[in-house]
């Protein structure tokens, strides 16, 4: 995000977990539990406030490589 904008309006996240173990093994963790973490650690850098998160999936896959992919959207809020 380096000289990017922070993100100030209604968001919709998908967050992406892959980790080398079966997505329903306990040593993967609660989806909730990994979801909290990387909104905390995106307050102030991605968006204002975890609070501007309208929409949130999480996805574990099963993968070799250890990693974490973010796709942000702005959310259109309709009234």
């Amino acid at each position: 995000m380096h000289g990017q904008k922070i993100f100030t309006g209604a968001l919709s996240l998908k967050i992406n977990l892959y980790k080398n173990c079966a997505i329903t093994s306990r040593r993967y963790g609660d989806a909730d539990n990994h979801a909290k973490a990387i909104l905390d650690a995106c307050n102030g850098i991605i968006f204002l406030d975890d609070a501007q998160v309208v929409s949130l999936q999480v996805v574990k896959h099963k993968s070799a490589t250890q990693k974490v992919v973010i796709e942000i959207d702005e959310y259109e809020i309709s009234d």
